[in-house]
């Protein structure tokens, strides 16, 4: 017989059993998985800045040099990482064949302080800030009024319209590989969904696989290679204000696979 505890309310309770020792070594496992994974990625992130650093070492060989960017294209997860500062723009060292960086600019705060713009995605952020401020003050307010006066049925529709539309400016035409990506994770996880030992699997694995398309490949993919009459649609006016739509798909990516296990979890509760 199993003794029973008082509540504090006189009831009785069975006390809590102990996890069993295939539940407490799977405990074991997923946090000591956990803790590699943080560790490989902070070792991944340093190595990275050392990579940078080495990249545009004029004291360094071009055989070092050009090591050091492959390393850092690597472990920048494919995409464009290690890409090169704008000759024209930044100069060259003297005598060399290395790029500068952008390096220390003059800032606007505090005593117009000097600011490091060698990173390409900060200076694309810095550069769009200004637009990206306007466009949610005015997006705040405009999905507030839709959510309060516009019919329930035209929420969804609208923030399908809104996104397609923010999404486009930014990406132009780029906004099609990005939609054929989710497409195709959707068709993943529809069929998988719900499925036993299969779902929750099936997810990531066409979650990692949609990320690894998109960082690895996408910077090379042509609406030309599919049909020569599609060629048009790679030109620069059609690129949209953020042409590297590959660089934050990873946020994407997040939003595919959570989708999918929440779909996962509902029809495996609905059965």
């Amino acid at each position: 017989a199993v003794p029973l505890a008082r509540r504090g309310d006189g009831t009785m309770r069975a006390p809590p059993r102990a996890p069993s020792p295939r539940a407490s070594a799977a405990r074991t496992l997923e946090r000591t998985i956990a803790l590699v994974v943080a560790v490989v990625l902070m070792t991944a992130a340093v190595a990275k800045g050392a990579a940078v650093s080495a990249r545009y070492d004029p004291s360094l060989s071009p055989s070092a040099r050009a090591s050091f960017a492959s390393a850092e294209r690597f472990l920048g997860f494919g995409g464009n990482g290690g890409e090169e500062p704008h000759p024209a723009r930044y100069g060259r060292h003297p005598g060399t064949d290395v790029p500068r960086l952008p390096g220390l600019t003059r800032g606007w705060m505090f005593g117009a302080r000097a600011n490091d713009l060698s990173d390409a995605q900060w200076r694309d952020f810095r550069g769009g800030l200004p637009k990206l401020l306007a466009l949610a003050a005015i997006t705040t307010p405009l999905v507030a009024l839709v959510r309060r006066r516009a019919p329930k049925s035209w929420i969804v529709p609208f923030h399908v319209v809104y996104g397609l539309a923010f999404v486009s400016y930014l990406h132009g035409l780029g906004t099609l590989w990005i939609l054929a990506l989710m497409l195709a994770h959707f068709v993943v996880v529809a069929a998988a969904a719900g499925t036993p030992r299969v779902g929750a699997v099936a997810t990531w694995i066409s979650g990692a696989a949609c990320l690894g398309l998109s960082q690895y490949h996408a910077a090379r993919w042509r609406f030309g290679d599919i049909a020569a009459s599609l060629a048009w649609m790679d030109g620069a006016s059609f690129k949209g204000a953020m042409p590297r739509w590959y660089i934050s798909f990873n946020l994407l990516t997040l939003r595919l696979i959570s989708y999918g296990l929440d779909l996962h979890a509902r029809r495996s509760r609905s059965r």
